[in-house]
């Protein structure tokens, strides 16, 4: 996913709750707040992110990696 500034900012204390965490793909850096590194002058992210459940990240990593 690309996302928006305003879709971080909702989705944090969402995903926070439920177990999951937003990830920065190639580096896996968390978004877990609203930090100027992490989006452009567009407020769209500078990385596709993952939104997913901890345990399921390395599962998703390599279904999407073969088509990037």
């Amino acid at each position: 996913m690309n996302l928006k500034l305003w879709d971080i900012a909702g989705t944090i204390p969402i995903t926070n709750y439920l177990g999951m965490k937003i990830y920065e793909y190639g580096s896996l850096k968390i978004y877990d707040r609203i930090s100027e590194e992490y989006f452009d002058n567009n407020m769209n992210t500078k990385q596709d992110c993952i939104l997913c459940y901890p345990d399921d990240l390395k599962e998703i990593c390599s279904l999407i990696e073969p088509i990037r």
